[in-house]
């Protein structure tokens, strides 16, 4: 255990920066721990943190005691620490299918490890040291490890700038495979994610400035005792300073009692310029990659200057990770069979494949036939375990009475209502409009079309008379007039059967009225659904209100939508008490070891609006612009006569039908929701947390505004993107989770909006992707993805725009290179990139 007497480090943390450390139990990377690794040597402690951050199963540590055997046993004390006698009869021997780390700086260390190797001869070796203390041909002698089966082995000299760090530290990498095939460890490779940084990156900018005094050197007055060329100045006379906007000193050559008096000029926010200060111990750890006051809270000074000091003597964190996360993944591979589908790119113009990821692979089974329109209904959602052939039959005959009861009773509530307000005749035609469709529908489908049952939305702001009139929209000019607009004809007969097809259906729902039309609205047509093969299954009708000028005459409010950020925030970590408490007591750590059962989860459903647009009316002014073309089909040859309706209700392809539909959806769902101060509300709450930056009570890993009830549990929550509803609740099981599920739809039908039963999805910690992401909770982390046809696209589209702009492949940095480039936003089309996008 950490000693916690004496001085204790400067690492104090306001209570919401104490973020939960990820246990080793979790459970997404549990898989890792057929890679099995060993580590030998004092300077090795950079190699284990690695080792534990990727997930690998750590078999034992090579040392011979000392300061490091207590920082092992302090960080890591399930790790087995063990002396070279020790070590050298642990088997197997001569055939150990793993990987050995180890840092060696003298000889003695390299006889030693020599010994290991010839008793375990390892699958992989990886051997590190500092490029200026020992030498290309010193390294190559202290490591022939001929006669033992490795063959041509690699060396590189590793800088950590070019992996992304902040110093110039060298160090010689020699890597040793006993493999068939050997591993692609290239420099390309494992640098590839890295961008340059600067000094000033690591440092904290709250730190202000310190007493001394400095001068700047000039090259002829450069000490011989400076550690490197980066130093700008000296300090009191003596002590290296360096600027912040630049490199810093190699810290592997830094005595230990150097390292507590590096200066910079550093950014601060208590000074408008750059103040000098001393680098402390943790900005040190920083610059060697382990930045984070958190690991470091409640150590001793002595501690954390010891845990600096053996970090030092590995390779940088940036570099040591590069290394063995590329060597460690592509092990996994070979031990693992192939479990996930990976996505491939797209070649001579043949779609990309579009191979479901494993996230996807988990949520989609049940969600993939509920795409289409005339999908069915999964009944198994509502049935009992093992239930019977005759509890099923009994169970519709009973949804059959229950419809019956439903429309019997709805007509008798609608005309009460409209005898208790005045008999009106425009109530009178909407309620006798509400009670035709009801009966012409069943207990899961609204086959004769929808409309809002208005009399059952309140009265304020006038709420109840958009929902039984609908909304005029908004004009700039009168609309323009004309009949002569022709559908865009589609690329076969058969896609054109399928829009007419989509416009009897209109018209059977009575969306379709007859009428005088004025302008009519060609349509066209946009894949909906489509099968692995890409044979298109079904069709969007998209009604185009732009080409005959109707919708440049109107004006629509901008609204924005939720987006990914939206999903993530509905959910949050496991936690073994409710979020408002652990918040309130500073974010203490949680022991994922227990049971599953025993935590509170995110549990979320989906739900979706049928029909949505045409769920609202549209307002009998605005009819005569939105003329319809009826074509009678004839499949003999002969004329196919065509006739004019107007829609009745929102069409897609207009202008102000999302916002208009949008507004009516949010009402409709904040009219589901109730009140949220009713304790059996399932989406009540009570408190608003804000959980900000600047706030005490800070925790990054929790979303920035959560809503508590008054348990402390966060409330249940739901996003809606125009008609695709996703929601979450908090519990040990699906319980609150199918109650919340359960209101939303029914009092989506009870307003008389289409729930879209076909499309439900169950409460689950895998839920199908909404709006192309995922977010599971079946770790105790949540993890989040996108779909692999998301995937596909964005990829295709941009690798279309490098082939518009003909960049050349030999180019590093394409992004120059297009700045460099003439007038080259106008080579690309722009209703092409639309298309794309």
């Amino acid at each position: 255990m950490i000693n916690t007497l004496g001085p204790v480090a400067d690492t104090d943390l306001l209570p919401g920066e104490m973020v939960a450390v990820r246990t080793r139990r979790v459970l997404s990377r549990k898989g890792r721990c057929v890679v099995r690794v060993r580590l030998f040597g004092v300077s090795s402690l950079g190699w284990l943190d690695t080792t534990r951050l990727w997930g690998a199963c750590v078999e034992v540590f090579v040392c011979q005691g000392g300061n490091v055997k207590h920082l092992v046993e302090q960080l890591y004390p399930d790790v087995h620490i063990a002396p070279l006698a020790e070590a050298l009869d642990i088997p197997p021997y001569r055939c150990w299918d793993g990987v050995l780390l180890a840092t060696i700086d003298n000889q003695p260390e390299a006889d030693q490890l020599h010994l290991l190797v010839e008793k375990w001869r390892p699958q992989v070796i990886i051997i590190a040291t500092h490029s200026e203390r020992t030498s290309k041909s010193v390294f190559e002698r202290r490591t022939n490890y001929h006669g033992m089966g490795y063959t041509h082995p690699i060396q590189y000299v590793c800088c950590h700038n070019v992996f992304g760090g902040v110093t110039n530290s060298g160090w010689r990498i020699r890597i040793f495979v006993r493999l068939d095939e050997p591993l692609d460890l290239s420099l390309n490779r494992m640098t590839a994610g890295s961008y340059p940084r600067y000094l000033q990156t690591a440092l904290d900018d709250t730190i202000g400035p310190a007493m001394g005094s400095y001068h700047r050197l000039e090259e002829n007055t450069r000490s011989e005792k400076m550690h490197d060329d980066l130093a700008i100045g000296v300090v009191n006379g003596r002590r290296p300073l360096y600027e912040s906007n630049g490199l810093g000193p190699d810290l592997a050559v830094v005595t230990s009692d150097e390292l507590d008096e590096l200066w910079v000029l550093a950014v601060s926010v208590f000074s408008k310029k750059k103040v000098l200060r001393r680098i402390s111990r943790l900005e040190l750890l920083a610059m060697w990659d382990y930045a984070g006051k958190i690991w470091y809270k409640g150590m001793l000074k002595s501690d954390v200057k010891q845990l600096l000091i053996h970090r030092l003597m590995s390779p940088p964190a940036k570099i040591l990770t590069a290394i063995c996360f590329t060597a460690f993944q592509q092990l996994l591979q070979r031990i693992l069979p192939a479990t996930m589908h990976f996505i491939t790119a797209a070649k001579d113009n043949t779609p990309a494949d579009q191979t479901a990821g494993l996230m996807e692979l988990k949520g989609i089974q049940r969600a993939k036939a509920a795409l289409a329109d005339d999908a069915g209904v999964e009944l198994s959602y509502w049935a009992l375990p093992n239930e019977t052939l005759e509890q099923t039959k009994a169970r519709h005959l009973l949804r059959v009475f229950a419809h019956l009861w439903w429309v019997y009773n709805l007509a008798r509530e609608a005309y009460a209502w409209l005898k208790a307000n005045g008999n009106l005749p425009r109530d009178k035609e909407a309620i006798d409009d509400c009670i035709r469709r009801a009966a012409g529908s069943d207990y899961w489908d609204w086959h004769r079309g929808s409309r809002l049952f208005f009399w059952r939305f309140p009265t304020e702001c006038g709420w109840q008379a958009d929902a039984r009139d609908g909304v005029e929209f908004w004009h700039l000019c009168e609309p323009p007039k004309g009949l002569h607009f022709q559908n865009i004809p589609p690329s076969c007969r058969e896609a054109e059967l399928q829009l007419r097809a989509k416009v009897f259906q209109l018209k059977f729902r009575w969306y379709l009225e007859e009428g005088t039309p004025d302008l009519v609205t060609p349509r066209f047509s946009v894949e909906k659904v489509a099968d692995e093969q890409g044979k298109v299954l079904d069709i969007r009708c998209v009604w185009d209100a732009k080409r005959n000028g109707l919708n440049d005459t109107l004006w629509a409010p901008s609204f924005s939508l939720p987006t990914t950020r939206s999903a993530e925030d509905l959910v949050v970590k496991w936690l073994l008490i409710p979020v408002g408490d652990y918040l309130r007591q500073g974010s203490p750590p949680q022991d994922y070891s227990q049971d599953q059962d025993l935590m509170i989860k995110d549990f979320q459903y989906d739900l979706d609006v049928a029909q949505q647009f045409n769920n609202y009316q549209m307002h009998k002014k605005e009819r005569h612009s939105h003329g319809v073309r009826y074509i009678s089909t004839r499949n003999d040859g002969s004329m196919e006569p065509q006739t004019f309706l107007q829609c009745c209700v929102l069409n897609f392809g207009c202008v102000c039908s999302p916002y208009v539909a949008t507004q009516g959806q949010e009402r409709i769902m904040e009219l589901c929701e109730g009140d949220p101060s009713d304790p059996s509300n399932p989406f009540q709450y009570h408190e608003c947390w804000l959980n900000l930056p600047a706030s005490r009570n800070y925790d990054p890993s929790m979303p920035r505004v959560i809503l508590l009830r008054k348990d402390g549990e966060k409330a249940t929550r739901r996003v809606t993107f125009v008609d695709d509803i996703h929601g979450s609740s908090r519990g040990r099981d699906a319980g609150p989770a199918r109650e919340a599920s359960r209101i939303l739809a029914g009092g989506m039908n009870y307003l008389g909006n289409q729930d879209a039963a076909r499309k439900r999805g169950p409460p689950t910690l895998i839920p199908r992707p909404w709006n192309g992401f995922m977010t599971h909770t079946d770790t105790p982390y949540p993890v989040k993805g996108t779909t692999a046809k998301k995937w596909n696209r964005g990829r295709a589209g941009l690798e279309w725009v490098w082939q518009q702009l003909e960049i050349p492949g030999s180019v590093e940095d394409p992004i120059e290179y297009i700045k460099s480039l003439h007038n080259w936003e106008v080579r690309i089309d722009t209703a092409e990139l639309r298309r794309v996008a």
